[in-house]
């Protein structure tokens, strides 16, 4: 498929409501990449880096986190510690996914690529934990939420569409389909009945 190429990616989201946020977390989940996590897990099964570099454990406990340097959001804001650290701490205050694997997480900033998190609960898999869907790293300006991953959100449709182009700060955008509409149908026939 050549960059010029508009295609169009459907989902079967069957959910009542779907905000915003809620829809971007779920792109993350379900692999189409706005949004990405500081580890992920590849095609083999393992955990692996996404926005972060390594995690080491300091004790029972605490966890620090290096990021990889040179990280960008879609509008071209450099990824920091303190991000990072901001999009935690909100999920992990807001939403109860994010406190099912070691529970409350405070996490600090160490300076511009490292963060500490010291959680409520042991785990002696930090980075599967950080690979969860719910920990998406994000900004939010102007009442937007912005990204780190593959694409950026054009437009927005409540309930409908994400129309997406490349993010032009993300390695081998220029590679990337121009134009990605990911839909939301609102059942398995729905998806058969527009694919015909």
């Amino acid at each position: 498929m050549d960059s010029t190429s508009v295609s169009t990616f459907v989902a079967s989201l069957q959910f009542r409501e779907l905000d915003y946020f809620v829809m971007l977390v779920m792109t993350a989940f379900l692999g189409w990449r706005i949004a990405e996590k500081l580890f992920t897990v590849d095609q083999g099964g393992n955990i692996v880096g996404q926005v972060a570099e390594s995690v080491k454990k300091i004790n029972t406990l605490t966890w620090e986190v290096s990021l990889k340097p040179g990280y960008s959001f879609s509008d071209g804001t450099m990824l920091t510690a303190q991000h990072a650290v901001d999009a935690l701490t909100e999920l992990n205050n807001v939403n109860n996914a994010a406190k099912a694997s070691v529970g409350t997480m405070s996490v600090t900033a160490l300076g511009s690529r490292t963060l500490r998190i010291v959680t409520e609960r042991a785990t002696p898999v930090m980075d599967a934990v950080l690979a969860e869907w719910v920990f998406v790293i994000y900004i939010q300006k102007l009442g937007s939420y912005i990204f780190t991953g593959p694409y950026a959100v054009k437009k927005f449709v409540a309930g409908d569409r994400f129309e997406l182009i490349p993010n032009g700060h993300y390695p081998r955008a220029s590679e990337r389909p121009l134009h990605l509409t990911i839909k939301k149908f609102p059942d398995g026939q729905s998806v058969v009945t527009a694919l015909k």
